[in-house]
């Protein structure tokens, strides 16, 4: 690991103030971006715990519990967090990549991406691509052989 530590301003900031939300979010996500899963879930139910109702720490859980293999877990936590926000879009991008690259759940990703693209709105670049990814969805519903058309899921 080269150069500085990513984690230290914002340990410090902590050291200040050990209930920061900001500086307790931005070490979670470093611990996140470096694999480091015990942690980064360590520090999101912290900041759960201060705030509940946080639809950052509650989307990046489920963010952990997908690396983690734990699909249908993840997209509980993808669910919660747009109970609470219907709009917040970091949660809608998780959820529908889950949802089209993990579960092959083709119909549910494009709603997903659909109100993705409608909180973003739709002459934004991320509206573009939510765009491209519901063009591929449909195809794989397209190339999908008739037994898998039969079990797809109906959501």
């Amino acid at each position: 690991q080269a150069g500085p530590d990513p984690t230290t301003p914002w340990r410090a900031r902590l050291l200040q103030n050990p209930q920061d939300v900001e500086a307790l979010l931005a070490l979670a996500h470093v611990q996140l971006d470096q694999q480091r899963l015990d942690e980064a879930e360590s520090i999101y139910r912290q900041v759960l715990s201060l705030q509940p109702k946080n639809v950052e720490a509650i989307t990046h859980m489920g963010t952990v519990l997908l690396r983690r293999g734990q699909a249908l877990a993840a997209l509980r936590e993808y669910d919660a967090a747009l109970a609470l926000k219907p709009d917040y879009i970091h949660a809608l991008w998780d959820k529908a990549t889950l949802l089209q690259q993990v579960m092959e759940d083709y119909p549910a990703a494009i709603r997903t991406w659909e109100a993705f693209e409608k909180a973003v709105g739709p002459d934004s670049q991320d509206a573009k691509t939510a765009q491209r990814f519901i063009s591929e969805a449909r195809e794989a519903m397209q190339n999908a052989s008739p037994v898998e058309k039969a079990f797809q899921k109906k959501s």
